[in-house]
């Protein structure tokens, strides 16, 4: 049985529906991993030593699938680190902060009350920047690219899986456009079902390679972008068989590294409507908008109100 990873990382705070989120600063995280990787990289030996850390980027949508999948939510809890990756669970954590200290809000538990309070966290995180308590927004792709430019001052090792070859290969000519000291392998086409098992028998036979392939190469990091919640529950299925000292899952990171997606600009994703702005071109579903701006506020808001 594999040991636990370094619980350095594991300062989580909050409960969003079930699931907490990692408030260590973003700058601290990067340093405390760098320390963690250089020491287990020196012994050059991850399997049977410890389990790998194990970054997940929840934001609200999965959130809401959370609620209906038990294991999707074990795993969100199984994870070192859990990024706040959106503005919709910053603005539900403030939320959750100013119920617990506003003595007189709790005296008038209604819906209207629950509504004007889950608005007024949100003006607070858009003037702010962060939650009360100092907790702030960390992008996903931003922690990604972040890892990869330690990956390139060690001269780490890399393995990338999930996509297709088209993308994969735009992605990682741009990230050794940018890190060139990295060492970076990666495979793709790997088709899986909702719980992240191979749909037939010859994804299977390349499920069982790809799984050869990371053992041999042995890399420092793996990022994974399956989408959620297939890549969570693939890699909670083989955490403990990958030679490998971190493993992060990226959604749809890798579109974004090839140039594939269009980025968001800055502004509009300060202002917490990046979810918009991917719904008017064409980059996001209306069903999975509908979940996170609409749906996830709801069970917020009703959760408290079940609770006074």
């Amino acid at each position: 049985m594999l040991k636990k990873s370094t619980d350095i990382f594991i300062r989580k705070q909050g409960n969003i529906l079930g699931v907490k989120i990692t408030g260590t600063p973003k700058d601290d995280l990067l340093i405390q991993i760098e320390k963690y990787l250089v020491k287990i990289s020196q012994k050059r030996a991850y399997l049977g030593l410890n389990r790998p850390l194990f970054i997940t980027t929840p934001n609200p949508e999965q959130v809401v699938l959370c609620q209906k999948d038990p294991l999707f939510k074990k795993i969100l809890k199984f994870s070192n680190i859990s990024l706040c990756d959106g503005t919709g669970l910053l603005t539900a954590h403030e939320y959750y902060l100013r119920k617990i200290c506003n003595k007189s809000y709790l005296s008038y538990p209604s819906y209207l009350s629950n509504f004007s309070y889950f608005l007024f966290s949100l003006f607070s995180v858009f003037k702010n920047g962060s939650a009360s308590d100092g907790l702030k927004i960390i992008k996903g792709r931003d922690f990604f690219l972040d890892l990869v430019k330690i990956a390139d001052g060690k001269r780490y090792k890399v393995f990338l899986l999930g996509s297709t070859k088209d993308i994969l290969e735009k992605a990682v000519k741009n990230l050794l456009r940018r890190f060139p000291s990295v060492h970076i392998h990666y495979e793709y086409n790997l088709i899986l079902d909702r719980n992240g098992v191979p749909v037939n028998e010859k994804e299977m036979i390349k499920e069982r390679s790809i799984i050869e392939k990371i053992q041999k190469f042995n890399p420092d990091m793996i990022f994974v972008g399956f989408g959620a919640p297939k890549q969570e529950k693939w890699v909670y299925r083989y955490i403990n068989k990958l030679n490998t000292g971190l493993i992060m899952v990226v959604g749809g990171s890798f579109n974004h590294i090839a140039g594939i997606r269009k980025s968001v600009p800055s502004n509009v994703s300060r202002l917490g409507f990046e979810w918009l702005w991917r719904l008017l071109t064409g980059s996001q579903r209306i069903d999975r908008v509908f979940n996170a701006v609409v749906r996830f506020p709801w069970l917020v808001i009703r959760s408290s109100h079940t609770n006074n």
